[in-house]
């Protein structure tokens, strides 16, 4: 685990530390004593936990919330604790082009049917269609799969949902398994379908060389995690390196559902690790299905015209405690967690919501 504190403290080559003792020269960092850290020496080092910033101390009060030229509200601010935010605008809007995501509930999205009084197919609103179908009865895993290849058809032969059922039929117990099917997979349905009224606005896509964010609330983040797990946002199952989304993240849930979870996480493709990011998911939709969620959530991709020079950088680190042992969900309680992304050109998923 490694903690850094939001403000740097130098001390000068060969100087003082407040405790008396001196500084190394070379500047490697010090252990910290038993009695500070309450553990083994040899398990941490750095600054004691203690020493680093912690909320609500060090929390300065955010910003007013309102859209700018680089920031995108897909609510009507002002944020009420307790309320769920209001969509905006207040009627769905579309935009089905390369700049923004195609959303599963537009005009434009139209999946081809077969009609037994004409010849050949014709072209329906393939939303109609997952309506039709998440507002049916599943029962069991093979229905799920069932429903989401009627507006998938096209991966029929290709994609399995192994995973999915190894989770319902092995994993879960019955009493589980019952739960998710008769109560909470209707729920993550009207979810679903609540998109054209809850995310309203067209999604704008971060692309590279980007600086922008992107404000919705928990409720809208959840409508849209819900249609992902449906699997209903087009052209986005494709892996070609022709395809329009080749360089973003694969957003619908098929590959979640593949494979096998034999192997307990450490083999078989890493079939573990889907079976337990699948728990993971069920018990979120289960929680928010209950009781939605009222804050809100901002994702931001930030581009840099000028890299620092790394290597040849001659700054010194903040205040940092490294340690050998201990969560951060424990003893990162009121701390800032940093996802971290490579800067270097491949990493081509670096991102927000895309």
């Amino acid at each position: 685990m490694t903690k850094s504190g939001s403000s740097p403290t130098h001390a000068p080559s060969g100087g003082s530390q407040q405790d008396g003792s001196q500084a190394p020269r070379d500047g490697s960092i010090l252990p910290i004593r038993e009695e500070e850290a309450g553990v083994k020496t040899e398990e941490c080092r750095g600054v004691a936990l203690s020493e680093l910033n912690h909320a609500p101390t060090c929390s300065a009060p955010l910003s007013k919330l309102e859209a700018s030229r680089d920031h995108s509200l897909l609510i009507r601010p002002p944020v009420i604790a307790g309320i769920i935010p209001c969509p905006h605008p207040d009627k769905y809007h579309d935009a089905w082009d390369e700049n923004h995501v195609r959303m599963p509930c537009s005009s434009n999205n139209l999946y081809p049917k077969t009609s037994p009084q004409q010849r050949g197919k014709t072209l329906q609103m393939r939303w109609e269609l997952i309506e039709t179908v998440l507002l049916g009865n599943m029962q069991s895993s093979l229905d799920l799969e069932e429903a989401i290849l009627v507006y998938n058809a096209r991966y029929a032969a290709r994609w399995t949902f192994g995973s999915l059922h190894e989770l319902f039929t092995d994993r879960l117990s019955r009493r589980e398994a019952d739960d998710i099917l008769r109560y909470t997979l209707p729920k993550m349905a009207e979810l679903a379908l609540q998109l054209p009224f809850v995310v309203t606005r067209p999604i704008r896509l971060l692309k590279h060389g980007c600086t922008h964010s992107l404000t919705f609330s928990q409720h809208q983040v959840a409508c849209l995690l819900a249609n992902a797990f449906f699997c209903t946002f087009p052209r986005r199952n494709s892996t070609s390196k022709q395809c329009e989304y080749q360089n973003f993240p694969t957003i619908n849930f098929s590959a979640l559902y593949s494979g096998s979870g034999h192997g307990g996480g450490s083999g078989g493709g890493g079939g573990g690790r889907k079976l337990e990011k699948l728990k993971t998911l069920l018990h979120y939709f289960r929680r928010v299905t209950r009781k939605m969620p009222t804050g809100t959530v901002t994702y931001r991709r930030q581009h840099l015209s000028n890299l620092p020079d790394w290597e040849g950088s001659t700054h010194q680190l903040p205040r940092l405690h490294l340690s050998a042992t201990g969560k951060i969900e424990d003893e990162g309680q009121g701390m800032l967690q940093v996802i971290g992304v490579p800067v270097t050109s491949s990493a081509r998923h670096a991102g927000g919501l895309c």
